[in-house]
């Protein structure tokens, strides 16, 4: 049925789709007249566009040029920022380096200076540059004062170091002018007491120094440049002391041996009758100088009262143990006050030799009476005539059984092996605490003028007092009426019986006994009179130790000027004097010492930078460490500056020299300790060591003849056995005067600069400082 037709107005439902039979709608002409513009307002709309376009295109220019200069200043910027990064890490390398030549300056310098022969600068013609800054660092913690200073890298006296400045500021000279200073400044504050400070001895202290590195580049045509950089140096202040043991030139812990209440077994030497070493001698002395090379006497006066005598700059001695020691003196001359090892100084002698005393006396019924003298006299095995006399009152009459026995039980022929107050020609006299007495032949003899007359009939009325074994030859002596006891018997000092015999040996004939030791302290004051104890005032403690009248507490006593320990009062352990100097935070250095060939300590001292050319430049404390137990020093060493080397376990043998460096330090001091072991000392003839030598353990002598040693000795024991002395090789042992340091005590006056421990001190600096934030 066909479709309706189309009524006007009305919507066909049935669009024909203009995309099918190509059927494309033609878009109208849009001219300017219709869209209602007329041709004239056309081209202004075609120009507008033109204008708008245009701006844009300044704009987008002007925003390019603008990111163009800006990105121009950038990379501007970065440029400077980094040539000026590259100048200051040019400038903080410089400066750094710098800096620890500084340190290097600081610590090496002064070992290398003459010093006025100390260890660091003591005034200021030593180093205008550093002197300040040693005053301060050597003085008590407080009583420092805050320094400040240039360190002078040219100045001559501590090494002029120009050569090596030049090399570091080298690369920024050439780029222009160049300046730089060194400051170091130090501050009390920045210090704190350490390690023998808590022992007394105040100057011990660890802390830092400040350095301010300022450095000014001028470049040609360019702007100044200055920078500052700011370093801490930490630094070591310690002394190479043992708490009262460097005091005293020999400490023995335990000088006696297993069993024994009273030993003879130290008498070993033989000397001849000019007080001179025998060449058969079995064994030679240690020979101590307590006070150092000088005078006969030494540089020191024998002082007459206690503190003054301790405090002065002289070794002690101390043989301590249970045991008590019988040290026989050595003889010589009557006048032959040069002999190398005779010990006739400490015994009475007139001008003209005479040294019999008078010691008793007795009176005769129907008047007179008996005057008693004595001499003492040291020990030798000589023939000849002038030993012979003295000797011949012991033996003449009891040749057969006593006198083997006392000989040898006695060691009456032989001296001892040590020469503590020195010898004739070397005389240093000392204070000997411990168990310890003199041993001497006692010479008798009695006069009485009823000699003159019958029976007897003699010219100079004086009778000897022999030592008689044969109780009858005793009795006959006794009775008969010109016998030579007879006016004893009449006194009532014997009763002239064979059961008498006894009584007469112990108190009136000639024997061997022992006297004081301290009698040498009086007896060097004055040999010319019996009796010089009276120079000495009676209320004195020393009067006491040289009379015998010293407590058994008192002779095992530490001198009062040195108990810095706090509760430590007695010398009989040493435990305690070495604990303070195990303190891990007082050593500059902790070595280790592989086992095996290839790394010795000589090496591990080169890696340090401390040994150089067999000299070791050391200023502080280096502590060991051996796996192996066993630390040699086998090759001579010259070392600069006050140190030590302690061995933490383990035996330490010295075989070879081990001294200052010729002519730059004769009073540097290092100590040598064994902490748990012994020190073995095995170098040949003439082997000379200066250094103050501890050992927690036995010292043992086993080189050859003629050591000499400087500084001093501590040991827990010198013997194991007697038969460790047979044949004792002896050494001369010089005590070093700043190893006597006196604490600051309270309630005591302070001591002095030279008896303190500052010529002792040692400075650790180290070697590379840090950048302070």
């Amino acid at each position: 049925m066909p479709a309706p037709a189309a009524t006007a107005g009305a919507v066909s439902r049935h669009r024909p789709d203009p995309c099918k039979a190509g059927n494309f709608p033609t878009p109208p002409r849009v001219t300017a007249r219709s869209a209602g513009f007329s041709p004239g307002q056309g081209a202004a709309v075609r120009a507008g566009r033109r204008g708008s376009i245009l701006l844009l295109a300044l704009g987008l220019l002007f925003c390019i040029a603008l990111y163009a200069v800006g990105y121009l200043n950038y990379m501007q910027s970065q440029r400077r920022l980094r040539a000026r990064g590259t100048r200051q890490h040019l400038l903080s390398r410089v400066a750094r380096s710098l800096a620890t030549l500084a340190v290097h300056k600081i610590q090496f310098g002064p070992l290398l200076a003459a010093n006025s022969g100390g260890s660091f600068p003591e005034r200021e013609s030593d180093s205008e540059s550093l002197f300040p800054l040693f005053q301060q660092l050597a003085r008590p913690r407080a009583e420092m004062d805050p320094v400040e200073g240039e360190v002078d890298l040219g100045e001559v006296p501590t090494s002029d170091l120009e050569t090596i400045t030049q090399d570091i500021t080298g690369p920024l000279a050439r780029m222009g002018q160049f300046v730089f200073h060194i400051r170091y400044r130090c501050q009390p504050e920045d210090f704190q007491e350490f390690g023998l400070a808590g022992a007394g001895f105040r100057r011990e202290k660890k802390g830092r120094i400040r350095l301010l590195v300022r450095l000014e580049l001028q470049k040609p045509g360019g702007q100044a440049l200055s920078e500052e950089f700011s370093y801490v140096c930490p630094v070591k202040v310690v002394a190479p002391l043992t708490p009262v043991l460097s005091k005293f030139t020999l400490y023995v812990e335990n000088a006696g041996f297993p069993e024994s209440t009273t030993t003879y077994e130290y008498n070993r030497v033989r000397v001849d009758e000019n007080g001179a070493l025998m060449p058969d001698s079995p064994a030679a002395p240690l020979i101590l100088d307590n006070d150092g090379p000088g005078s006969p006497n030494g540089p020191l006066t024998v002082e007459t009262t206690m503190d003054r005598f301790v405090e002065a700059p002289r070794g002690l001695v101390y043989l301590g143990g249970p045991t008590e020691l019988r040290l026989n003196l050595a003889y010589s001359p009557a006048t032959g006050l040069d002999a190398t090892h005779g010990e006739g100084f400490q015994l009475f002698r007139k001008s003209g030799g005479d040294g019999f005393w008078w010691c008793g006396y007795a009176p005769l019924p129907g008047g007179g009476d008996l005057r008693f003298y004595q001499m003492e006299i040291g020990c030798s095995p000589s023939s000849h005539d002038n030993v012979r006399l003295f000797y011949d009152l012991i033996r003449q009459e009891a040749s057969t059984r006593f006198w083997p026995l006392f000989r040898d039980s006695y060691h009456m022929q032989e001296s001892s092996v040590f020469r503590l107050n020195g010898v004739d020609a070397n005389r240093s006299p000392t204070l000997v605490l411990g168990n310890v007495a003199a041993h001497v032949l006692m010479a008798r003899l009695y006069q009485s003028e009823r000699l003159r007359g019958p029976p007897w009939n003699q010219v100079r009325a004086r009778e000897r007092l022999f030592l008689y074994e044969d109780p009858l030859k005793f009795q006959m002596e006794s009775t008969i009426p010109n016998g030579k006891l007879a006016l004893l018997r009449e006194a009532g000092l014997i009763s002239g019986t064979a059961d008498s015999l006894g009584e007469y040996i112990m108190r009136h004939s000639s024997f061997i006994g022992p006297r004081q030791v301290n009698l040498a302290v009086p007896f060097a004051h004055n040999r010319t009179v019996p009796d010089p104890w009276t120079a000495f005032p009676d209320s004195d403690p020393l009067i006491r130790f040289c009379k015998g009248d010293a407590t058994d507490e008192e002779k095992h006593a530490v001198p009062e000027a040195f108990r810095g320990l706090p509760g430590v009062t007695s010398l009989r352990e040493m435990a305690p004097f070495l604990a303070p100097i195990r303190d891990q935070s007082r050593y500059a250095y902790v070595l280790t010492i592989p086992a095996g060939p290839d790394v010795d300590l000589w090496t591990a001292l080169q890696r340090r930078g401390l040994l150089w050319n067999g000299v070791l430049s050391l200023d502080g404390l280096i502590l060991v460490r051996s796996p192996s137990g066993r630390l040699v020093l086998d090759r001579p060493l010259s070392y600069l500056g006050n140190g030590g080397i302690h061995l933490e376990e383990g035996e330490l043998v010295i075989g070879a020299s081990i001294r200052p460096l010729a002519g730059q330090r004769p009073h540097a001091i290092l100590q040598l300790a064994a902490l748990h072991g012994d020190i073995r000392l095995t170098g040949p003839d003439g082997t000379e060591i200066q250094a103050g030598l501890v050992a927690n353990g036995r010292l043992r002598f086993e080189g050859g003849r003629a050591t000499a040693l400087a500084g001093s000795l501590a040991m827990k024991a010198l013997a194991a056995t007697p038969a460790d002395l047979a044949a004792f090789p002896g050494a001369a042992l010089t005590y070093y005067p700043p190893l006597a340091a006196r604490p600051a005590l309270p309630g005591r006056p302070a001591p002095a600069e030279a008896a303190s421990e500052q010529p002792a001190l040692s400075f650790n600096f180290e070697l590379v400082p840090t950048e302070e934030n």
